[in-house]
């Protein structure tokens, strides 16, 4: 099976119908990326990607809660690719997707990014690179910071990254009116205590001794406290029998996520100090 590759642009926004949540995007284009990769627009193909051509949250497949809607268009414009997106909204139940799109009037979410896997693609210095350089544009010169050239792909799916991008766009997306106060608690955000979490994390992002890694490991709270907003299955499992071996490992499994939990959020609170 082909590896799947993520490519993530944060283009302005084109607003098409605003009732409808159709949006204009520009999934992809050929300029070097932070990988020192290019993607040539003549290369993309959408054999699958035209039969099912789902918009996704951060690239999940395991649940109907992470399709945000759908791509109605690819095409490719001047060396772009530009996709028209229309977000799930009249679906009562899709409050991801009412999220992310609220947020994306109000201009607090612009990105997206475009799954793919490589049908073709030439490392530098290898046999036909002068020639992808000359597609792409680039002199000899140039093509020293390159990487990779990407001559063929097909895509996938696209995904824009609701929950766990960005702490900050959320908490101001709510605090400036974009997003309601009921909207932030059907997506797990209501109680005191994962607001409270919300906002010290948007503060740690913006702080320059948070890396990447805990940036992700923010992220990752977010989807969690996001997956877990309804629990109330939980409370109604009844233990199974079980051996004490066993559940003396149960508790101390609890206790040492507890430990790791209270570690991570007194880490992301020295960020904010």
């Amino acid at each position: 099976m082909s590896k799947q590759i993520y490519k993530t642009l944060h283009p302005e926004v084109k607003m098409i119908d605003a009732d409808k949540g159709i949006v204009e995007y520009i999934a992809s284009d050929e300029s070097i990326d932070s990988d020192r990769e290019i993607i040539l627009a003549s290369g993309w193909r959408f054999n699958r990607f035209r039969k099912n051509s789902p918009f996704l949250n951060s690239h999940r497949r395991y649940s109907v809660d992470d399709v945000l809607g759908k791509v109605l268009s690819a095409d490719l414009v001047d060396g772009q690719l530009v996709e028209r997106v229309q977000w799930a909204i009249d679906i009562e139940s899709n409050d991801l997707a009412k999220l992310g799109f609220a947020m994306t009037q109000g201009g607090y979410l612009k990105a997206v990014s475009v799954g793919f896997t490589a049908t073709s693609h030439i490392y530098n210095s290898h046999e036909g690179w002068e020639e992808a350089l000359i597609e792409a544009g680039l002199t000899t010169a140039q093509g020293e910071d390159v990487y990779r050239i990407f001559t063929q792909q097909e895509q996938t799916e696209l995904s824009a990254v609701v929950i766990g991008a960005n702490p900050n766009a959320l908490v101001k997306s709510y605090e400036e009116g974009a997003v309601s106060e009921e909207l932030l608690s059907k997506c797990g955000f209501g109680t005191d205590e994962s607001y409270e979490f919300l906002s010290t994390a948007a503060a740690a992002v913006e702080s320059p001794a948070c890396n990447d890694a805990f940036k992700a490991m923010i992220g990752i709270e977010m989807q969690r406290i996001y997956s877990y907003r309804d629990n109330n299955f939980q409370k109604s499992k009844q233990p199974s029998p079980d051996t004490h071996a066993k559940k003396l490992a149960a508790a101390r499994a609890v206790e040492q996520r507890a430990d790791a939990q209270s570690a991570f959020l007194k880490q992301m609170e020295s960020l904010t100090k």
